[in-house]
């Protein structure tokens, strides 16, 4: 069993990754992207074998991430380093990846997005997290994910027969839509713990019973979820009279909520 790490530095003049997240000058400085972090290390993660990217930097990391590629069947994981992650608000010291285009698309198995603040950075039709062809097994927890831009652009998409596993501990402010599954969802998904605010649809999707969703926050939702949830969903709280036309509401689950934020006009 391996774990290898690489890291990225947007303050970086670019090296090959290895020297540690403060190095940014030399052969070994970090890497100034993590698009080309991943464009470099492209390759095969044996079962039970992890690469972790680590990511650091005060200056956005602007160029969009294309994982594809690789073999992965252990897991690689993109996360950001523990100085350097938000503190449930977006933080422009800190790092971000942010993108006119889709921010960030995964096609392959097995890629963990973690602990990462992403915004997309334009009007137009554009996702923050974009599932395609190949990405079974992925898992987006601990992020930040903004949109204020406006446009149509979902926060997530899945848009090809992946299994995408699991959405948890996110905070997701300002979209559309927080979820839309353009394709088959595979296999069952779990969302947990993420709070949601200010999107007008939760969740959209056309197959049923394949997402099961506890514990999660819901503020300002103009239409909640509207595809069907799989029945074991529950714990759920919203500030509206109801979860929206795929949800039946469960026993443990609270509508008509009154939540009160630090600072929610700064997005706190």
């Amino acid at each position: 069993m391996a774990n290898t790490n690489y890291y990225v530095n947007t303050a970086s003049a670019g090296g090959d990754g290895t020297g540690g997240i403060d190095v940014i000058a030399g052969a070994n400085a970090a890497y100034a992207s993590l698009s080309s972090a991943e464009a470099a290390r492209q390759g095969t993660v044996n079962i039970g074998d992890t690469v972790t990217f680590i990511c650091k930097g005060t200056a956005a990391d602007t160029t969009s991430l294309v994982f594809s590629g690789w073999t992965v069947n252990g897991e690689v994981i993109i996360t950001s380093d523990v100085s350097s992650r938000h503190s449930g608000i977006y933080n422009t010291s800190k790092y971000r990846i942010e993108s006119t285009s889709n921010v960030i698309t995964i096609s392959d198995n097995n890629v963990r997005i973690d602990y990462l603040q992403a915004k997309k950075t334009t009007t137009n039709n554009r996702r923050v997290i974009l599932c395609g062809s190949g990405s079974t097994g992925s898992r987006i927890t601990r992020n930040m994910l903004l949109n204020d831009f406006g446009g149509s652009a979902s926060a997530i998409q899945n848009t090809a027969s992946a299994n995408l596993v699991e959405i948890a501990f996110n905070i997701i402010d300002g979209f559309p839509t927080v979820y839309e599954d353009s394709s088959s969802q595979g296999g069952l998904l779990s969302w947990y713990n993420n709070t949601i605010v200010n999107c007008a649809t939760v969740y959209a999707s056309t197959k049923t019973n394949k997402a099961t969703l506890k514990n999660n926050l819901i503020y300002n939702s103009t239409n909640g979820i509207t595809g069907t949830v799989h029945a074991d969903s529950d714990y759920n709280a919203t500030d509206s009279a109801t979860f929206g036309t795929g949800y039946s509401t469960n026993t443990n689950d609270r509508v008509s909520q009154t939540f009160t934020f630090v600072d929610a006009g700064a997005g706190d």
